[in-house]
């Protein structure tokens, strides 16, 4: 993997992107089940975990298993994420902040709106390390990003 920061920022974002979008798709039932853990599942560290809005904890077996429940559950869901920021790096792990919008027919309240932090490990290769989202007291500015999710 480079070491040039602002490549890996972009590399980051980029997996960040790609791993969204699977995890849209999966939630609209229009790939694979065994998608979960093809193309998602394998991009995490064997310790990552999942801290909630709410608080929650949840270690990458129980997230893979409440995935895993709800696929194919919100086929209106459209997850877009933006705005992203390095906060720090070094040799091993890189921790960058991002916008997460969603739209759709949400399963439960929330605010469409999340602020996320994630660790990825950088050795051997690029693994998400945690995930930590929040929800935005102040909603953003309004944007359609639908059709970028009916691609």
């Amino acid at each position: 993997m480079t070491t040039d920061t602002d490549e890996i920022v972009g590399q980051i974002a980029e997996e960040i992107r790609r791993f969204h979008s699977v995890l849209h798709d999966f939630y609209r039932g229009t790939v694979d089940r065994r998608t979960l853990e093809t193309s998602m599942g394998v991009h995490l560290s064997e310790d990552f975990s999942w801290v909630s809005p709410d608080g929650e904890e949840f270690t990458k077996p129980e997230l893979l298993e409440r995935w895993d429940e709800n696929y194919g559950s919100n086929p209106d869901l459209c997850l877009w994420v933006e705005d992203f920021q390095l906060i720090t790096r070094d040799n091993s792990l890189v921790v960058l902040k991002f916008i997460k919008k969603r739209s759709g027919k949400p399963n439960i309240e929330f605010e469409p709106e999340r602020r996320a932090t994630a660790i990825f490990s950088l050795e051997p290769e690029l693994r998400w390390v945690q995930l930590f989202e929040t929800y935005m007291t102040t909603p953003l500015p309004y944007t359609d990003f639908s059709e970028s999710c009916n691609k």
